[in-house]
């Protein structure tokens, strides 16, 4: 039962995010302005999917179930919680189908299968397919990856949240490799070696093609690699400052060398050779100053689960961030009396 609650909702999603074929190539899902991307430590390996067409249908219906059947596995294979866990590029596409990541290559040949036998009933006639994009970028979008070509100044707020993710890290030993600190300013920049670092090339192809800013003449900052606050930093840029708080109103986001909160902001000498920018906000989170982030109820046993209280009310597999000193907003909630694990989301139960 749970698997049929499983495949439905995972149809329900993909119809949202993929519609039905056509002669156009698919156009990247658009979120929301207000749609923040979930990021996280916990990564769901995917489920394979049993593939059953029902050979005695007709040409038409079988060729509308391997439709549907591809997009469910495609959407239970790139299931995400950052865009670096869209690391692989699908080969075996379906016809007039446009660029495709999922976070792994262990649904190739289920996908290989369902566009061969696709291609194998003709199913998609005559028709001419449209032009793809020249480049479409993954990312990761409420769980899910998808794919958009984001022109100069969205490329450029992406590859700095993208930065971030890969300069994630628990110790020094973590950050073993590199890429450029920025478009504009293509200084060497630490990063986990434990994450796929070839989005970053994907993206300065594209930001070369459509002929965005080049490179200026920066200064790098220099010193040795360190892992500071989780982050890969360069011992060089770290800045003497303060996040420690207790209210809200103590933190504000700050921009430049020194981005993220802080409740008394380094002075940044700098600011113009600098990966990052200010976050959108901050709140005081466990006495530091942070930034809000969505969190993240994704689950592969009961034991991922656990209740949260407070604004945040509800069971998680990755707690949100948000504010909890005494100045933070009230809330109607109560915390459940215990989770679980249900069809891969943490689920209340009171």
């Amino acid at each position: 039962m749970n698997r049929l609650a499983l495949v439905c909702l995972s149809f329900a999603v993909v119809v949202m995010l993929w519609g039905c074929p056509s002669s156009e190539p698919n156009q990247p899902w658009v979120p929301p302005a207000d749609t923040k991307e979930i990021t996280g430590e916990i990564i769901i390996e995917p489920q394979p999917l049993d593939i059953q067409i029902n050979e005695d249908a007709s040409r038409e219906q079988q060729c509308e179930q391997i439709w549907e059947m591809y997009q469910l596995v495609a959407a239970d294979a790139g299931q995400c919680t950052s865009t670096l866990d869209c690391s692989h590029q699908v080969e075996n596409l379906m016809q007039c189908s446009c660029a495709l990541w999922i976070t792994g290559n262990e649904a190739e040949d289920e996908l290989a299968q369902l566009a061969g036998k696709h291609l194998a009933l003709n199913c998609m006639g005559e028709v001419a397919c449209g032009p793809c994009p020249f480049m479409e970028l993954p990312q990761c979008i409420a769980g899910q990856c998808t794919t958009a070509s984001p022109e100069c100044d969205d490329l450029d707020a992406i590859y700095s949240q993208v930065l971030a993710q890969a300069r994630q890290c628990q110790t020094t030993a973590d950050c073993t490799a590199e890429t450029h600190s920025s478009f504009e300013c293509q200084c060497p920049y630490p990063i986990s070696g434990e994450v796929w670092d070839g989005w970053f090339g994907l993206a300065r192809q594209l930001w070369d093609f459509q002929g965005c800013p080049i490179p200026t003449p920066c200064e790098c900052v220099e010193g040795e690699t360190v892992c500071v606050d989780n982050m890969c930093s360069i011992a060089g840029e770290i800045p003497n400052g303060s996040t420690a708080c207790t209210g809200g109103s103590q933190c504000q986001p700050i921009s430049g060398c020194n981005c993220g909160c802080w409740s008394e902001p380094p002075q940044d000498d700098q600011p113009d050779v600098c990966p990052c920018a200010a976050p959108e906000s901050c709140v005081c989170h466990d006495g530091t100053c942070a930034q809000p982030q969505e969190g993240f109820k994704n689950c592969a046993t009961d034991a991922d689960c656990f209740p949260v209280g407070n604004c945040d009310c509800g069971c998680w597999s990755k707690a949100p961030v948000s504010e909890n000193s005494p100045e933070g907003p009230m809330c109607d909630c109560g915390e459940p009396e215990s989770c679980l694990c249900v069809d891969g989301l943490c689920s209340e139960v009171w």
